[in-house]
C-alpha cells in the first residue's frame, strides 16, 4: 500500500503555528490534528522558513515581508597569499601559537593557515634537500625564471600553464595542462 502526502489547508497551517508559538510540541499538535508528528514537524519548519506559505497566510499579513538583507562576503573566500601572509605564518607557528590565533593574524581560517603552513614546510625543505630551484620556462615565447617545485619535471611556469590551457580549451582549467 503506498503512502499519500498529506495536503495541509490554510487553517491548518494557521492552527500549526498559532500552537507552535504557543509552545506546544510536535507531538501536542499532531495529536489535535490527527496527522503524524513528522508531518507536523515538517511542516512547521517550512512554514516558520517563510517557505511553501498558503496565499491565505499571505494575505491576512497587512505587512509585506521584509526583503533578507544580502549576505556580507565570508572574510575567508577569495584569499590571494603574499610574502608577508607566507613569513607571518612561519612565523607565529616557529613561537607555538595556535592555528586559529595564527589565521585570525592573516585573515584565513584555521584549516587554511595549516594547509598553507604544510606548503610553506614543503617548499622550504626541497630547497633544502636541493629538490626545487629556478627553471628557465620552457612554455612558448616567454623562457622566463621560476621557482619550480621539482626544477626535473615540472619546467613551464604557472602562467604559461594557465594561457595554455585557456587556448586548448577555451576557458581557464587550474589542474590540467591540455595541449
Amino acid at each position: 500500500m503506498r503512502k499519500t502526502r498529506h495536503k495541509f489547508t490554510p487553517e491548518e497551517d494557521e492552527a500549526i503555528l498559532r500552537m507552535k508559538r504557543e509552545g506546544k510540541t510536535f507531538t501536542a499538535i499532531a495529536a489535535v490534528l490527527l496527522l503524524p508528528d513528522s508531518s507536523i514537524g515538517t511542516r512547521c519548519r517550512l512554514l516558520l522558513a517563510g517557505k511553501r506559505t498558503p496565499k491565505a497566510i499571505r494575505k491576512a499579513s497587512d505587512t509585506a515581508p521584509e526583503p533578507s538583507a544580502p549576505s556580507a562576503p565570508s572574510p575567508y573566500m577569495h584569499h590571494t597569499w603574499s610574502a608577508e601572509d607566507d613569513r607571518l605564518i612561519l612565523e607565529l607557528r616557529t613561537a607555538g601559537k595556535p592555528w586559529k590565533e595564527i589565521g585570525g593574524a592573516v585573515g584565513v581560517s584555521a584549516g587554511s593557515a595549516s594547509s598553507r603552513h604544510g606548503l610553506l614546510r614543503a617548499r622550504q625543505d626541497a630547497l633544502k634537500n636541493g629538490i626545487s630551484g629556478m627553471v628557465k620556462c620552457l612554455g612558448p615565447d616567454c623562457g622566463k625564471q621560476f621557482l619550480s617545485p621539482d626544477r626535473c619535471r615540472i619546467r613551464i611556469c604557472p602562467a604559461c600553464k594557465q594561457r595554455i590551457a585557456t587556448y586548448a580549451t577555451g576557458t581557464p582549467t587550474e589542474h590540467a595542462l591540455r595541449l
